[in-house]
């Protein structure tokens, strides 16, 4: 079984002065949520150019209960071409959780996933496809010729 469970989430956004911290913290949990559902849950499907899963009943997003635990750290530094110091924060916390989950499951697998979302079959696919590779390279070493290299196996060869 492939495991891709998020176990908890730490951010941490440059947002200027928070205004309002409270909603600024919410915009970025919104967003994470977004980030990760991207990451790990929304499979669009197209056929003749429509998408088939256009309805939330077959289109899957993560809703409050598939979150993790979820850290936020306002990064405060007043922006001075920003209104009373802030900065716009609407799309900024999705950016990061697809890079974030691709590079944990590269940590933890050795296979980089070059496409979101990253599905448990697709890794499982990578895996699979690692595996074949390592039994055809371990076939082709036992049966490769052996090469001697250095004087004592020329001189060898010379005898």
């Amino acid at each position: 079984m492939v495991d891709r469970s998020v176990r908890r989430v730490t951010t941490a956004q440059d947002i200027g002065k928070a205004i309002n911290p409270l909603l600024v913290e919410g915009q970025i949990i919104g967003g994470t949520a977004q980030g990760l559902g991207y990451a790990l849950l929304e499979q669009a499907v197209y056929k003749d150019g429509a998408m088939q899963n256009a309805q939330l009943t077959n289109y899957i997003i993560p809703t409050s209960l598939d979150m993790p635990p979820l850290d936020v750290v306002l990064v405060e530094k007043p922006y001075a071409r920003g209104p009373s110091g802030a900065k716009g924060i609407g799309e900024l916390p999705m950016d990061v959780p697809g890079p974030a989950v691709a590079a944990a499951i590269f940590r933890a697998t050795g296979l980089l996933i070059p496409e979101l979302p990253i599905l448990p079959e697709k890794i499982l696919a990578a895996m699979l496809a690692r595996d074949a590779r390592d039994a055809d390279n371990m076939r082709d070493a036992r049966d490769a010729p052996v090469v001697r290299n250095g004087r004592a196996a020329r001189e060898k060869e010379r005898a």
